[in-house]
């Protein structure tokens, strides 16, 4: 009887942990990878706090990563991954929750598409 009782208390104490977790929380972070290039539309990303952010291009023309004031503004960018190039990758940890726009700032590539929203949650 002793065992049954101290078995049937660590099964419902077991349960109530297991029920306390949210059924979405990541316990890994992620690395994601965007191929960045112009002429390329991106759709939104939502990720989540500590994932990491990989650009990475290699198509001849010159890019950057930078901020932008507001998805598909193409104005008042702020270069972040350094002056352009034609070869890189630049990367990202998120760790606070919000919204995060980002184009690269050479010639007209953000208006042709190469611009991503990110919304970490």
């Amino acid at each position: 009887m002793k065992s049954t009782s101290c078995l049937l208390i660590i099964s419902l104490v077991g349960l109530v942990l297991v029920q306390g977790l949210p059924s979405n929380r990541k316990l890994l972070a992620e690395e994601l990878s965007i191929t960045w290039m112009e002429g390329s539309p991106y759709a939104p990303l939502e990720i989540a706090v500590g994932d990491t952010v990989t650009w990475t291009w290699s198509m001849g023309s010159p890019h950057d990563v930078s901020t932008a004031t507001a998805a598909d503004s193409c104005t008042d960018l702020t270069p972040i991954s350094g002056d352009p190039v034609e070869e890189g990758t630049y990367s990202q940890t998120f760790d606070t929750a919000g919204t995060y726009f980002f184009a690269c700032s050479v010639g007209d590539h953000c208006d042709e598409g190469q611009h991503i929203t990110i919304t970490v949650a």
